[in-house]
């Protein structure tokens, strides 16, 4: 899932119709051939930080430095606790056998 940290007001910090820091998986993870695949030549974004690790992504985006895509199961609670947003564009969702 596309998420990112809310402003002061409750509004999603970024969103998918403006450029945004996209904080990413690095080039041999298997997530970034998935969420590059979606979002490559679609949306406006540049890449501020890429690394294998799922949680550092969740804790920069908590940080509010930019939008990452995030398994649902690592970041419901930060959902129902209104710190993250899943962002509009069920197009750029992905969904993955387990």
């Amino acid at each position: 899932l596309p998420v990112t940290a809310l402003d002061h007001d409750g509004t999603a910090k970024y969103s998918l119709d403006q450029s945004f820091p996209l904080l990413s998986y690095s080039k041999q993870a298997y997530l970034r051939n998935c969420v590059d695949e979606a979002i490559e030549n679609k949306l406006d974004y540049r890449t501020l930080y890429e690394t294998d690790n799922a949680g550092d992504l969740k804790e920069l985006v908590l940080q509010g430095l930019g939008v990452a895509w995030l398994p649902k199961l690592l970041v419901e609670r930060e959902i129902q606790e209104n710190k993250l947003k899943v962002l509009d564009g069920k197009q750029y969702y992905l969904f993955q056998d387990v």
